[in-house]
């Protein structure tokens, strides 16, 4: 479950993390911060840094599901391929008109 409010200027928001371990909530901490770090940037090598930053961070949180740690079946590695797909689509997406924008 996820709620959120925001009062001037910050967004405050609530996680069930009930399900997930004590790494799993220090990357979720550890995303959101560089999250704000890049959007908030007014460098070029922060630009950069930040999202190859924020790239790594969420492999390391696929690769850290609890999904990815329970289905080692038959030497089938789950987070690879789930991150092989999700860069597929990444590179499909940036090759369409749609991705210059969030709220459309």
């Amino acid at each position: 479950m996820l709620t959120y409010s925001t009062q001037k200027d910050q967004l405050n928001l609530t996680l069930d993390i009930s399900r997930l371990s004590e790494q799993q909530v220090r990357m979720i901490r550890a995303f959101n911060a560089l999250v704000v770090e890049l959007l908030s940037t007014s460098t070029e090598e922060g630009y950069f840094e930040k999202s190859s930053e924020v790239l790594r961070l969420w492999a390391m949180a696929v690769k850290n599901t609890n999904f990815s740690h329970q289905k080692h079946i038959d030497n089938i590695n789950y987070s690879d391929q789930a991150i092989e797909y999700a860069i597929d689509s990444l590179m499909e997406f940036l090759n369409s008109p749609k991705s210059s924008s969030f709220d459309n």
